[in-house]
């Protein structure tokens, strides 16, 4: 095997497993950072696609449903 086939082998195991080691620990990290992608595609004045990949990216809400409060004392 040749040595770039191993670095580039290398280099994917170590980005995976970053990957993880990032989603396991640092949850909020995350959706902080979903969030700021989000709001900066999302600003009015831009194309189509943009606003679209800016949805894709938004992490799901974690808000109270239309009806009402579910009492989950998350607004206290």
């Amino acid at each position: 095997m040749s040595p770039l086939l191993q670095w580039i082998i290398v280099a994917v195991a170590v980005v995976l497993a970053l990957q993880f080691v990032i989603r396991k620990y640092f949850p909020a990290w995350i959706k902080r950072q979903r969030q700021a992608l989000a709001i900066a595609l999302l600003r009015q004045p831009g194309p189509a696609w943009r606003r679209r990949l800016g949805q894709r990216i938004a992490p799901p809400s974690t808000g109270s449903k239309a009806g009402g409060c579910e009492d989950c004392n998350g607004c206290d």
